[in-house]
């Protein structure tokens, strides 16, 4: 029972070490991270450098997937060279498997030490310190947790089971390798599971031959547990994840046909040449993960375009996809503050004749063009209106003229006005989507729709001509919502007693949320007038 206990609470450990590196890396690199990412990727060796520290740094292929798909779906990187970042993170993360090769239980002692010590002080608690103690804490755990197994391990070679077992298996090249395919499935780390097998082969459990089929199958596992993860994803987003998998099975598909040649054959190959490097099984079981790593990595960056191609082919971009990345934003243009906000207000524009859209489903028979989800349009336009949220934010950092400053803070608020509009229009099709029974039902829903997406249609009008007839026009038919509210709420009283519970249920909330609606393009509107009125006191000053 006490080989269980160590080699149960070394995983463990083990395992909280991995989740706690990765949770507390994610919180010290953050939006910062992604933008240094953004700006540094301009050529493919830049890219790849990047991919190296994003795998080292997270120690998760998976994490850093994740992170690349949400750059490149926001705009803030291209597919091209998203792409070299993607196969070379897999690089990175071979520093856990070299790791996992030396015996520095005892420095992990010291820095668990070290860590107490931080706690006592209350290093923890100081938001600039926090997650640097918690990943180093992480370390610790990982590394205490590879010592137990390692040391748990190791009595297990002298049990007669455990000898038949690998006798039984010794012969076998498929179990190892679909035994690192099925569990890095479950654990969704190849780095992980390797380094597991490395610490096993220390231990003597597990003889060269096993090791090395288990870190391949891991491998392939690895591409496709983060293909399985990614079920929710479309267009570019999907074709990425789909990259990766490709890109992991390069190298399997590469290393696999060699060392069975080696196996069954007389024919020198991997692991001759490994031997002669010296330093153990481990040691030469971390250099072929490390090359398997870089023969995928350097044949994905030679094959990137046709890599592209085929993701488009099996993954074509969703039609929505297009609208969820800013098409005026740029990262330069936040030096220059006036620019800068022209670029917000071209993008607040955008969202805007977006907001129409997003009632189509209601009203099919005045819709044109295809329909597209209003859930999906919704998510598209938010993040935009985020993207615009962390560009005004940028600019708040920057010491600005006080007319600037004004108008930066107008800005503000109309995104602000523009979020809580596109969360109104999500909650208005929620309320409405399902057809009514009533034809006094469908009649009020028609009218409460069309009355809304008339503002709406102004509210564009106004933005895209600039014009102050038109900005006086928009806030006359917002201004006077009660008299409108009044003519809503006096219709459904007349159609109550046709209508039934479900209908009234959902008609009453839809007014009030209508009324609500109204009264944010007003404020809209509001906002609107006095940047009008600013620019015209521009103007004027300019002229005098």
């Amino acid at each position: 029972m006490e080989i269980v206990a160590d080699l149960f609470s070394g995983l463990g450990l083990f395992f909280i070490g991995i989740r706690g590196i990765g949770s507390h890396m994610k919180q010290m690199t953050g939006r910062r991270f992604r933008s240094w990412v953004a700006r540094a990727t301009g050529n493919s060796v830049a890219s790849a450098v990047i991919g190296v520290i994003a795998g080292i740094v997270t120690q998760s292929s998976n994490a850093v997937t994740f992170i690349v798909v949400s750059l490149v779906t926001s705009g803030m990187v291209g597919m091209r060279r998203a792409l070299p970042v993607l196969a070379w993170a897999n690089v990175g993360t071979s520093l856990l498997v070299f790791l996992a090769t030396l015996d520095i239980h005892l420095a992990v002692f010291y820095l668990l030490g070290v860590v107490g010590f931080c706690h006592y002080f209350g290093l923890n608690d100081n938001d600039r310190y926090r997650h640097l103690v918690g990943a180093l804490f992480g370390v610790g755990m990982l590394f205490l947790g590879l010592w137990l197994i390692k040391h748990g391990a190791s009595p297990l070679k002298d049990l007669e089971w455990i000898r038949s077992l690998m006798r039984f298996s010794q012969g076998s090249m498929v179990l190892p390798f679909m035994a690192g395919v099925v569990l890095t499935l479950v654990i969704q780390s190849s780095s992980t599971m390797s380094a597991i097998a490395v610490t096993m082969t220390t231990a003597g459990i597990l003889t060269l031959d096993q090791t090395l089929m288990i870190v391949l199958g891991s491998n392939l596992g690895s591409g496709f547990g983060t293909f399985l993860l990614a079920g929710n994803l479309t267009g570019t987003g999907r074709q990425l994840v789909l990259i990766q998998l490709w890109v992991k099975a390069l190298g399997v598909f590469i290393l696999l046909p060699w060392l069975l040649l080696e196996t069954f054959t007389d024919i020198t190959g991997l692991r001759a040449w490994t031997a002669q490097l010296g330093g153990g099984l481990a040691y030469q079981v971390a250099i072929i993960y490390l090359l398997m790593q870089l023969v995928s990595a350097s044949l994905a960056s030679i094959l990137s375009g046709t890599l592209e191609r085929l993701a488009r082919y099996w993954c074509p971009p969703h039609p929505v996809e297009a609208l969820s990345q800013p098409v005026y934003l740029y990262e330069q243009a936040v030096d220059e503050a006036e620019t800068a906000l022209d670029l917000v207000e071209k993008e607040q524009a955008r969202l805007i004749g977006l907001l129409s859209r997003q009632l189509d489903e209601l009203r099919p028979d005045e819709v044109e063009n295809e329909i597209c989800p209003g859930r999906e349009l919704y998510d598209a336009s938010r993040s935009v209106a985020t993207e615009c949220q962390h560009f005004i934010d940028r600019l708040m950092g920057h010491p600005q003229s006080h007319d600037t400053l004004e108008r930066l803070m107008n800005v503000r608020s109309r995104n602000e006005l523009v979020t809580h509009l596109q969360e109104g229009c999500l909650s208005l099709l929620g309320l409405l989507q399902e057809n009514f029974a009533e034809p006094a039902a469908l009649n009020l829903r028609h009218s409460m729709v069309e009355g809304f997406c008339t503002v709406l249609m102004v509210l564009d009008e106004t933005l895209q001509e600039g014009q102050s007839a038109d900005c006086q026009l928009l806030l006359t038919l917002t201004s006077d919502r009660a008299s409108v509210m009044k003519h809503l709420r006096e219709g459904l009283i007349r159609a109550e007693s046709g209508l039934g519970p479900d209908s009234q249920a959902r008609l009453l909330p839809a007014t009030s949320l209508l009324e609500r609606l109204i009264w944010l393009a007003n404020r809209y509107a509001i906002l609107l007038d006095q940047q009008v009125g600013m620019r015209r006191a521009e103007t004027a000053e300019v002229t005098h």
